[in-house]
C-alpha cells in the first residue's frame, strides 16, 4: 500500500513537467577538432598500454616500424605492430634533432643494452624515439601559421630509431643528429617512464600549438616532469613571464636548453645525412654545410670555456652600451641581461655545430 501511494504522489509532478523545447538549433559553423568526423592522418598512432610485468617489460600498441617505400613520396606507407620494451635494459638517453628549414624537430631517443625493444613479427631493435608531433586530419598540412591556431591534435609517437632514419634520410632528403645526456641511471629511468606514460595519455582534448605546445616545447615539459629539479622557466623574466625565451621555442638552441638542465654532456653529436644512394646531391651539400665552418672558429668554439667566455664578454658590452646610450643603470642592467643571454645562445650553437660528426 505504501509503494502504491507513493506512486500516485509521483505519476502527476511527471505528467505536469514543462514541455522541452524543440525549436531547431542551427549547427555548428565548423565542428570542432575532436568531433570531426574525418579520418585523422595514418601516418600516427597513438600508444596504448597493453600489458606490463614485474620485470620491467611493456607491451604498447601503436608502435611505428618503418615505412614500405615508394616511387612517390606520399604512397610511403607506415608500419606498426604491438611491441615489447625491457625497460630495465635502458642504457643512454640522447637528445634528437631533425634539421629542416626554417625550424627543426625535436624528440628523444632511448638506447637499450642489446635488442630490448622487440616487435610482434619478431624483429628487434637497441632503440627507441619518443617524438611530441601534431596530429592532423588526413589530408591536411601542417604549417607554423595554422599551428598558432587549435587546428591539430598532440600525439606523442613511439618508433624505432631505424623508423626516423629511413623518413628523414631517405624520404625527406635531411638531416638529423642525437647528442647524449648526462644523466644518472635513476634519471634515465625516469625520463623513460615518464616518455611511456605520456605516450599512453589520451591527448582528446589537446591541441598542438607552434611555440607553447610543439614537439620541442612540449618534450621540454616532459624533461621537467621527469627531472622535477632540474625543469626550467621557458617565459622569459624580460617580458614579465608573457613571452617565451627564444631557445625554448627555436631548435636549433637545444644546446643552450640542454645546458640549463644541467644535463649536456658535452659530447660529440651523431649526425646523420641524406642518403647517399636516393640523394647524392642533398648529401654532399649537406656534408659540406658541416665541415665548411672556418678551423679557427671551429677549434675555438670546441673549447669547454667558449660559452661562458662569450657570456660574459656579451654581458659587459652589453652593460657598456645600455650605460652610454641610457646613461641609467637600470637600462645598462638589461641591456647586459640582453648582451650575456645572446652571447651565450650564439656560442652554444657555435659549439653546437663545431662538435658534430658524421655517422651514416
Amino acid at each position: 500500500m505504501q509503494i502504491q501511494s507513493h506512486l500516485s504522489t509521483q505519476v502527476p509532478r511527471t505528467l505536469n513537467k514543462a514541455p522541452q523545447n524543440t525549436t531547431p538549433q542551427p549547427p555548428a559553423e565548423k565542428p570542432d577538432l575532436w568531433h570531426d568526423g574525418r579520418p585523422w592522418n595514418h601516418y600516427n598512432q597513438p600508444a596504448a598500454l597493453l600489458s606490463s610485468d614485474k620485470d620491467g617489460r611493456q607491451t604498447l600498441s601503436g608502435f611505428r616500424w618503418g615505412w614500405d617505400e615508394a616511387a612517390d613520396k606520399k604512397d610511403w606507407e607506415p608500419r606498426f605492430q604491438n611491441t615489447t620494451v625491457d625497460t630495465k635494459k635502458l642504457k643512454d638517453v640522447h637528445f634528437y634533432l631533425e634539421h629542416f628549414y626554417p625550424a627543426g624537430h625535436a624528440a628523444l631517443v632511448f638506447e637499450f643494452d642489446g635488442p630490448a625493444v622487440q616487435g610482434a613479427d619478431g624483429k628487434s631493435s637497441n632503440k627507441m624515439v619518443y617524438s611530441i608531433e601534431a596530429r592532423r586530419k588526413e589530408g591536411e598540412p601542417w604549417t607554423a601559421a595554422r599551428g598558432l591556431k587549435k587546428t591539430m591534435g598532440i600525439v606523442h609517437q613511439l618508433m624505432t630509431f631505424e623508423d626516423a632514419e629511413q623518413w628523414v634520410t631517405r624520404r625527406q632528403a635531411a638531416s638529423l643528429e642525437t647528442r647524449r645526456l648526462d644523466l644518472t641511471d635513476e634519471e634515465k629511468q625516469r625520463m623513460l617512464s615518464t616518455a611511456l606514460s605520456e605516450a599512453v595519455r589520451d591527448k582528446t582534448g589537446e591541441y598542438y600549438h607552434t611555440t607553447r605546445n610543439s614537439c620541442y616545447s612540449g618534450l621540454q615539459k616532459v624533461m621537467g616532469k621527469a627531472l622535477p629539479e632540474k625543469s626550467i622557466m621557458m617565459m622569459s623574466p624580460l617580458t614579465a613571464g608573457l613571452l617565451m625565451r627564444p631557445d625554448d621555442f627555436m631548435t636549433s638552441q637545444y644546446n643552450t636548453v640542454l645546458k640549463r638542465m644541467h644535463i649536456h654532456s658535452g659530447e660529440t653529436a651523431q649526425c646523420y645525412v641524406p642518403d647517399a644512394q636516393m640523394h647524392p646531391e642533398k648529401r654532399a651539400e649537406r656534408v659540406a654545410r658541416l665541415t665548411t665552418q672556418p678551423e679557427w672558429i671551429s677549434s675555438v668554439a670546441k673549447q669547454s670555456w667558449f660559452p661562458d667566455a662569450a657570456r660574459l664578454v656579451g654581458g659587459a658590452v652589453g652593460v657598456g652600451l645600455g650605460m652610454a646610450l641610457g646613461q641609467n643603470v637600470l637600462v645598462g642592467g638589461v641591456a647586459g641581461y640582453v648582451g650575456y643571454r645572446g652571447a651565450g645562445i650564439g656560442a652554444d650553437l657555435l659549439q653546437g655545430n663545431a662538435t658534430r660528426t658524421i655517422a651514416n
